[in-house]
């Protein structure tokens, strides 16, 4: 336990760190966006007076910024439009590839309601990627053109605002000059200038995902330390089975099989009534029966699920638990009659027989694969029983799923 909360601080911390200097990157990458639009657009002659002389918004940009025109706010603009854009784009492609995980999770407990809701909410997503794809494709064609308006016109050699826009046009520039280096640079750096834009808001959005993640990670193991420690003692006892064959572990509900299977009402009145009834485990007898339902054998005294019910202590072969009680029988009769029990029940193993409703669905186990409660319970390497919902799961197709911080579905 210390291990893992070791191990997810510290991986918490590393992406804390990274988004800190992601985001610094993204900031950079926006610096640079904005001075080569400020260029091309001044190469563009937009309108060189200062913003703070004008009759509306003259008064906040003359004083924050009372040496800004026209191109500096335009290039601002479109830098920081074009980053935002791209950034949101991504975290809907996230988002996206989460809500698919979490559908297959659904599809693989059998929850085909929730599975569904799961498809209205990627679509959802889809259409507003789809909204956003659309002005974004623009912005960054307009922002690829500025580009190379700004590359021709310095390989080139013109600095004159009154003479770059003469220029001819791009199609015109590769036929005639599309030999030359400049210009098949002017070509690809134009794209590759939008690739680090990109890859700059992919890194800041994937961080931010994998912190998301650890802190998640980080907070399950922290409450896990602060959760009361279980009676061992408690967790140890395992009295046998009621009449639905849910394990007992609670040693005033009635028992109607033991640890091994075998039935109790069968015994005669030398140790057990014919009925199973109530466990006295300190005179070794049972008292008369109590009409108390399959549910109240997993519940503790304020009907809350008892935790000990779903991490029991392995039994040994002859029904004691693995820390045993010396003077107590855990299915509660004596050891005459569990003699007696054996032999009537010689060349022929008796075990509880499980019924088809007694089987549950194992979410994530192979096709098909059902199993009993009891069963699970009893094989934890192999199972996971959910203690408020009863589900059981394969426990290697749930460590996936936790490692990969889709959320827990239920059947």
């Amino acid at each position: 336990m210390i291990g893992r909360l070791t191990r997810n601080f510290v991986g918490l911390l590393f992406w804390l760190l990274a988004d800190g200097g992601f985001l610094a990157l993204n900031i950079a990458v926006v610096l640079a966006n904005y001075l080569a639009c400020k260029g091309s657009f001044e190469l563009l002659g937009f309108e060189m007076r200062p913003l703070g002389t004008d009759e509306l918004v003259g008064g906040f940009f003359g004083a924050f910024f009372h040496k800004a025109t026209l191109a500096h706010f335009y290039a601002l603009t479109v830098a920081v439009t074009i980053a935002v854009g791209l950034f949101l784009v991504f975290k809907l492609a996230f988002h996206i590839a989460d809500l698919l995980e979490d559908r297959r999770a659904f599809l693989n407990a059998g929850d085909q309601q929730s599975a569904q809701a799961v498809v209205r909410l990627i679509l959802r997503d889809l259409i507003m990627l789809l909204i956003f794809l659309a002005p974004l494709a623009w912005a960054i064609y307009w922002d690829v053109y500025l580009f190379r308006y700004r590359s021709i016109a310095g390989a080139l050699g013109i600095e004159d605002p009154t003479v770059a826009p003469q220029m001819l046009g791009w199609e015109r520039q590769l036929q005639e000059n599309g030999d030359l280096f400049a210009w098949g640079l002017a070509r690809v750096g134009a794209w590759g200038y939008v690739a680090v834009t990109a890859i700059a808001c992919l890194s800041l959005e994937f961080a931010s995902h994998k912190t998301a993640e650890y802190w998640r990670r980080l907070e399950d193991t922290c409450r896990e330390l602060m959760q009361p420690a279980t009676n061992q003692q408690e967790q140890a006892l395992f009295y046998g089975y009621d009449q639905n064959r849910q394990p007992v572990y609670d040693p005033n509900v009635p028992v109607a099989y033991d640890t091994d299977g075998n039935p109790v009402a069968d015994q005669d009145a030398t140790g057990v009534n014919a009925n199973p009834g109530t466990v006295d485990h300190n005179a070794g007898t049972i008292s008369q029966p109590e009409t108390i339902s399959s549910a109240s054998a997993a519940t503790n005294g304020n009907g809350a699920v008892d935790a000990s019910l779903f991490d029991p202590a392995p039994a040994s072969h002859d029904g004691a638990s693995s820390k045993g009680v010396a003077n107590n029988t855990p299915s509660g009769i004596t050891p005459t009659n569990r003699a007696r029990a054996e032999r009537s029940t010689t060349g022929s193993s008796v075990a509880p027989r499980t019924e088809d409703s007694d089987l549950r669905p194992v979410i994530g186990g192979t096709e098909g694969e059902r199993v009993s409660l009891a069963a699970a319970l009893a094989d934890r390497q192999r199972y996971w029983v959910d203690p408020e919902t009863h589900d059981v799961w394969d426990t290697n197709f749930r460590q996936a799923l936790l490692n990969s911080g889709a959320p827990q579905a239920t059947a």
